[in-house]
């Protein structure tokens, strides 16, 4: 009877290690999937900006509507909702529920997001969430990001 407990407590135990083992993984996975996101959603208004004369998206205006903030910014130039520079919008978005926040600040306390801001008229931020905890941090500008990975 002993011998059996002995075993059951081992494997309780192997189990246990397992399950902490995976959640590590599973949060490694989502980090890189919101960094491939925030990476998109970055490329997406350096190109607006390249088309439209430096200025980045606006977000809540026409230059990136707040309905469906996933789909990104939209080309000004052509004033066509069907005119997006995100293709296909990210993983780790589509995953999330299609969770694009504007402004600073964690987007939700569980899951993954990205936030966009403009922070003037030529400058923008792009910041990659997990779980409520900033992940990574993007801009363009030749400003560090501190002690935040760049996305």
């Amino acid at each position: 009877m002993v011998e059996m407990i002995v075993v059951v407590v081992i494997v309780l135990v192997l189990v246990s290690l397992a399950f902490v083992g995976m959640r590590g993984s599973r949060r490694s996975t989502a980090e890189l999937k919101v960094k491939a996101a925030a990476r998109t959603y970055y490329d997406a208004a350096i190109e607006f900006a390249i088309d439209n004369g430096g200025t980045m998206p606006q977000q809540g205006t026409q230059d990136w509507p707040s309905a469906k903030p996933e789909l990104g910014p939209v080309d000004k130039l052509q004033k066509d909702a069907d005119e997006r520079y995100v293709r296909h919008v990210p993983e780790a978005v589509t995953d999330a529920g299609g969770i694009v926040a504007f402004g600073s600040g964690a987007p939700t306390s569980t899951g993954v997001g990205i936030t966009y801001r403009r922070t003037s008229l030529t400058t923008f931020e792009v910041s990659g969430w997990v779980d409520g905890e900033l992940v990574c941090r993007s801009t363009n500008t030749a400003a560090s990001t501190g002690t935040v990975e760049d996305c």
